[in-house]
């Protein structure tokens, strides 16, 4: 499968097992468009509470490092965070990637994903943090659905 041919258009999550006070939005949509090389991808992420969609809240950009020989996520948020890290595949239709984010006063976390391929309109994504002992533990999983219309 071509993981950028794949990903573009828009896909949309359920956020009600996280919505709250701080996180109000119901849906949360990410729209993946092809770089002019058709070899890259450009993304944004944004939330839609009551009917509205909000400014983005990050963007992304995913590329095929030749050199490396390595697919690489970088993302930056509004608040000026940036976050980097390479995507392995691990077999067709599951890749996983861990992403040091690092906040313009220098502070720095790691966060891993996986992505399972469901159909070639649904995934799933997991989050993990790390705990003190170095641990991976599942935070948050999403089903995006990939929507036909853009």
């Amino acid at each position: 499968m071509d993981d950028i041919a794949y990903h573009e258009g828009k896909w949309i999550a359920v956020n009600s097992d996280y919505k709250n006070e701080d996180e109000p939005f119901d849906l949360y949509i990410i729209e993946w468009e092809l770089g002019v090389t058709g070899n890259t991808l450009h993304g944004k992420l944004y939330g839609r509470a009551n009917h509205v969609d909000s400014e983005p809240f990050w963007e992304f950009y995913q590329y095929w490092d030749v050199a490396e020989e390595q697919a690489v996520l970088i993302q930056t948020g509004t608040d000026g965070t940036l976050g980097k890290g390479e995507i392995h595949f691990i077999e067709e239709g599951h890749t996983e990637f861990v992403q040091v984010f690092t906040l313009p006063d220098g502070r720095n976390w790691s966060q891993k994903h996986t992505n399972v391929v469901m159909d070639i309109f649904t995934e799933t994504n997991t989050s993990f943090y790390l705990d003190e002992e170095g641990e991976w533990l599942e935070d948050r999983t999403y089903i995006w659905v990939k929507q036909m219309n853009k």
